[in-house]
């Protein structure tokens, strides 16, 4: 599942969404504009993995893609953090 996850995240969904990384950035910038605090992109990412969550929760708690989008944005927001400069 986790391969699966690295696969889609850099093959797939990079073609069709984006790099991943200019994503979370832009979602973090636009969620704080809107929001009024700052957001930052390692925490864009943990917010997507909660709505992973709250889609399992309302949904098929047995479809695997929720798991594995929820695999990837743990580690995207993972790579963000350590990734960090401050």
């Amino acid at each position: 599942m986790l391969r699966d996850a690295g696969r889609i995240i850099a093959g797939s969904r990079e073609k069709t969404h984006g790099p991943a990384e200019r994503g979370v950035a832009l979602t973090a910038a636009i969620w704080s504009a809107m929001l009024g605090i700052e957001i930052k992109p390692h925490v864009a990412a943990l917010m997507m993995d909660a709505n992973k969550t709250a889609r399992i929760m309302a949904g098929d708690p047995r479809f695997a893609d929720h798991y594995i989008d929820k695999a990837g944005w743990t580690a995207k927001a993972f790579e963000l953090a350590i990734a960090r400069r401050e």
